[in-house]
């Protein structure tokens, strides 16, 4: 069963320029235009709906090294959605992020860590939810791995589940995703 349909397009420098997404009837729903600076870094996305009425702004920064350090999401009146910020490691690796409202209460807060065992990473991540800084309220975690072109190729995810009626919970896998990659 078709649920929706998507087709991307690419510009001829190879980075993606346009998503759109299609319902099963074939009706448009939206559409994405996405933007990169002359290094190759997206530096924005705009997403219209299907009447073709722009929905939102995304704008992307970066730091001297190149790598994403936040994005901020706007109306299309340009009053602030929300906002992310990464937080990198000396490497430049992302080690957290903090996803903020628009008044700038804190919505999720998520950190990752990691070991480097030779072609694969295992990173596991941990989600704050809204409203919970220092609550009793247990968290989730994902595992993934990656190929040696550091892309994920399995993703785990753990939930705490009730394992007795005496309310003991553990983590345990509730999903597991694979992805194949071909490189040419």
């Amino acid at each position: 069963v078709v649920l929706n349909r998507e087709i991307r397009r690419y510009a001829d420098d190879g980075h993606l320029r346009e998503s759109v997404r299609y319902n099963a009837d074939g009706v448009l729903i939206g559409r994405t235009v996405y933007a990169h600076d002359s290094k190759g870094r997206m530096t924005a996305t705009a997403r219209y709906n299907g009447d073709g009425n722009l929905q939102s702004n995304r704008v992307y920064s970066y730091n001297d090294g190149g790598r994403m350090t936040a994005w901020a999401e706007y109306q299309a009146d340009g009053s602030l959605i929300e906002r992310m910020e990464y937080t990198l490691d000396r490497q430049g690796s992302v080690t957290g992020y903090v996803l903020y409202a628009a008044d700038g209460a804190v919505k999720r807060r998520m950190t990752y860590t990691g070991d480097d065992t030779g072609d694969h990473r295992t990173d596991k991540k941990t989600t704050s939810p809204a409203g919970r800084e220092g609550s009793k309220r247990k968290k989730g975690k994902q595992i993934y791995e990656y190929d040696s072109h550091g892309n994920w190729i399995k993703r785990v995810t753990f939930k705490w589940t009730q394992i007795s009626r005496y309310g003991q919970h553990a983590l345990t896998p509730s999903k597991a995703e694979y992805r194949t990659i071909t490189y040419y």
